[in-house]
């Protein structure tokens, strides 16, 4: 029976998630939305464990597939904070998604897997690899949004993030790396089954709320 809730609800419902480089703007875009659109849903802070297991139960070999690659990405670096803190914001991600099939409506997600897919990488991936991941590991949203607002990138990593403590030559290369990845996500994206809007600072967030009210 739950199970066929679930269908249910995920034929009422529509996800959409934001993606961006760092300091793009994806928080900003956010709240904008949520203040054009009260009855907008978005996931709690916190980890819900619930959440977790409804994700892993829908996704099963798509999330033992997210771990291995955390795994592989880190440990061999001997960097566990990054590990760590990699796990936490996976975990974080399937306490989102696993929120997101459980409703209907509009639900956002600030950072779902796709955008996931950058901060796991340590070094940019071939074309193939990265075609590979997004189709066969990405649990898809009905639309993307790509913020491209002006801000001052990455800023919120502090000296004292997890990316950052005794490897700022290594924050560097990461860095470069999710510019890189970024670009090579969305090819492969705009060549997907799901919708693609850009989001630059002069979009008319009132506009595009409305649009969302009529789907």
């Amino acid at each position: 029976m739950r199970w066929k809730v679930i269908r249910m609800n995920l034929k009422k419902s529509q996800i959409i998630e934001l993606f961006g480089l760092p300091g793009s703007g994806k928080s900003t875009l956010a709240r904008a939305l949520q203040v054009q659109m009260p009855s907008l849903q978005t996931p709690p802070e916190k980890r819900r464990i619930g959440y977790i297991v409804l994700c892993f139960l829908r996704y099963p070999l798509r999330m033992v597939a997210w771990a291995v690659l955390i795994c592989v990405r880190a440990l061999p670096l001997m960097r566990q904070r990054v590990f760590w803190y990699s796990l936490s914001m996976l975990a974080k991600t399937c306490s989102d998604m696993g929120y997101a099939v459980s409703r209907k409506g509009i639900i956002l997600l600030e950072e779902g897997f796709t955008q996931r897919l950058l901060s796991v990488a340590t070094k940019p991936s071939s074309p193939l690899i990265t075609k590979i991941t997004v189709w066969s590991c990405v649990p898809q949203p009905n639309r993307l949004f790509v913020t491209q607002y002006k801000r001052e990138l990455f800023k919120r990593y502090s000296a004292s993030h997890p990316r950052r403590v005794n490897n700022e030559s290594g924050f560097e290369e990461w860095k470069q790396t999710v510019t890189t990845q970024c670009l090579q996500i969305l090819k492969e994206m705009n060549t997907g089954s799901w919708p693609i809007i850009l989001i630059e600072a002069d979009t008319d967030i009132a506009a595009l709320a409305s649009k969302l009210k009529d789907v």
